[in-house]
């Protein structure tokens, strides 16, 4: 009896071993360039990731997979076990700081704006990402508050042009004691979009009620002048 029951144990280990022999291989590698989409240009060393995204009740959550960098051509490369048997696989760069993402994600999931282009797992795909450095602008405000409490100064992207939303700059003045609001900074910019710059005058903040004034600016790539604000 103790034969036999070893015996069985041995054929169902073998079976699972060459289960395991066989399996489908689960090796994943994505791959492509990261570009500046204005003059065409690789970027390097920008960070790249892979993240595994999970979705579920309205919340989201992510585990981190691989991270790498672009090289001096711009290309990357992320090889991975892709052993998850839930959740997306996505890649995406992360230089918020002097990037911005100008990828068309059209042809990826409708979560791929946001969250980085989905791809298949257990095979070889290619993901190339456009983005642009952000263009610095100096922006003048000289405004009187003209009796109201509050005064701000706002430029935001227009998304009636086709752009996402981008909020560059803003400044707010709550000081009863200043009638006058003078600053002279620099903020970074999308270049080749179109902009809302906006001076409201507010008496009682943060009542929706002033006076305003709002005007229409496109910040070009090579866009050295100044915006002033009164």
């Amino acid at each position: 009896m103790k034969l036999l029951v070893l015996f069985i144990l041995s054929v169902v280990a073998m079976g699972l071993t060459a289960c395991q022999l066989f399996q489908e291989p689960t090796t994943t590698t994505v791959s492509g360039t990261i570009r500046n989409k204005y003059t065409q240009q690789p970027l390097a060393g920008v960070p790249i990731r892979v993240r595994l995204w999970h979705y579920g009740l309205g919340m989201s959550w992510t585990d981190s997979i691989a991270r790498t960098r672009s090289d001096a051509a711009g290309h990357y490369s992320v090889t991975f076990d892709a052993t998850a048997r839930s959740g997306t696989y996505r890649v995406d760069f992360k230089e918020a700081r002097y990037l911005w993402d100008l990828t068309d994600y059209r042809g990826f999931d409708s979560h791929s704006f946001l969250d980085g282009a989905s791809f298949p797992a257990k095979q070889a795909t290619q993901v190339d990402f456009d983005a642009t450095p952000f263009v610095p602008v100096r922006i003048i405000v000289e405004a009187d508050k003209q009796g109201s409490s509050t005064l701000t100064a706002d430029a935001f992207a227009n998304e009636q042009a086709g752009q996402s939303y981008f909020h560059p700059f803003t400044l707010v003045d709550t000081a009863r004691t200043i009638s006058r609001v003078s600053a002279n900074r620099v903020a970074y910019f999308v270049p080749n979009w179109q902009y809302d710059l906006v001076v409201w005058r507010s008496p009682v903040p943060p009542a929706s009620f002033g006076t305003w004034v709002r005007f229409n600016r496109f910040v070009g790539y090579n866009d050295t002048t100044v915006i002033r604000l009164h």
